[in-house]
């Protein structure tokens, strides 16, 4: 699966993680996507407009949204330079 390989990585890149993500979503596992961005940001691993596309339609998808998750997503674009 998905998640066996991105574990078997000996590092995670910006790559892996979206892939990962983008996968998760197709499996409609919203729940992991969230907990994915929140490490991705304490690890400092980057983020991109495919990680907040993804993240974001997640989000749209968790019910409920929460709405703190949702400002942090935010922020977090906001502050790497892909306000609209």
């Amino acid at each position: 699966s998905s998640v066996s390989v991105y574990q078997s990585l000996p590092g995670l890149s910006l790559e892996c993680c979206n892939s990962l993500m983008t996968s998760l979503m197709h499996c409609g596992i919203t729940k992991d996507i969230i907990e994915m961005f929140g490490l991705m940001i304490d690890e400092g691993t980057g983020i991109d407009e495919v990680t907040i596309s993804t993240v974001l339609k997640a989000l749209s998808l968790a019910v409920p949204a929460s709405s703190h998750s949702c400002t942090l997503v935010h922020c977090c674009a906001i502050k790497s330079g892909y306000a609209s």
